[in-house]
């Protein structure tokens, strides 16, 4: 009798064991998984901007040399999404993606001066105003998740994968912030709170027609503007 409820005990334990193992393989899956479609991502990356082993050793350019920054950009996310979508993943947006939401969200949470700042014309802004703007535009970049525009021949990107077998693509900076230009954090710059109230009720208007004007292509040359101006100031 004894050896047989030793035996049952065993038994029992034993189906715990593999009850407990097998529940904790089941909560690693979504990880491991998430592991795999990271590295297959970056493969398909790695691929498209440096070429594959084969193309390297044959000499052949990358498919990425051949793509537009834009171009290139959307190519990284459908990457992104396939390999995440083939294996269930669902695709979710609950960040700003695009410069209008940044808009209506600096419009409700950020002090309004830093807002007027911000969104000034650089080219239209006096001297002694365009380190208070950069100021200002540090202060509203940094509220929202972004990730850098393509450069040469590298791309950053950035995944935010949920419990729920969602995923949600990180907008490039551009896509936020069209015809800005990303201050160098290291650079010092006066406290945009210290800009003199005269000169931005001066430029109140100029800055209301830069962003109801404003289109892809100015954003474009305005961005290339900003770049050389804040260059200045390194």
């Amino acid at each position: 009798m004894l050896k047989k409820l030793l035996a049952t005990t065993a038994v029992l334990a034993m189906a715990l064991a593999f009850s407990l193992s097998a529940q904790a393989m089941e909560n690693d899956a979504p990880a491991a998984q998430r592991d795999e479609i990271s590295q297959n991502i970056a493969l398909r990356v790695n691929d498209l901007l440096l070429g594959s082993r084969q193309q390297r050793a044959a000499g052949i350019a990358p498919q990425g040399e051949a793509l537009s920054p834009s171009a290139k950009r959307e190519y990284v996310d459908q990457i992104i999404r396939d390999e995440y979508q083939k294996n269930g993943w669902r695709e979710v947006s609950t960040m700003p993606h695009t410069a209008a939401q940044v808009w209506e969200t600096v419009n409700r949470e950020i002090d309004q001066k830093a807002v007027r700042l911000a969104y000034m014309d650089l080219d239209q802004a006096p001297e002694d105003l365009k380190d208070y703007i950069l100021s200002a535009r540090r202060a509203v970049i940094y509220q929202f998740a972004w990730t850098a525009d393509p450069a040469d021949k590298t791309m950053s990107y950035s995944i935010e994968p949920g419990e729920d077998h969602t995923f949600e693509i990180t907008p490039r900076f551009s896509d936020l912030f069209p015809g800005w230009y990303e201050p160098q954090i290291d650079l010092e710059l006066p406290d945009w709170k210290d800009a003199p109230e005269e000169a931005l009720a001066s430029l109140q208007d100029a800055s209301a027609s830069f962003l109801q004007t404003s289109s892809a292509a100015t954003a474009d040359k305005a961005g290339l503007r900003s770049a050389a101006i804040f260059a200045g100031h390194v």
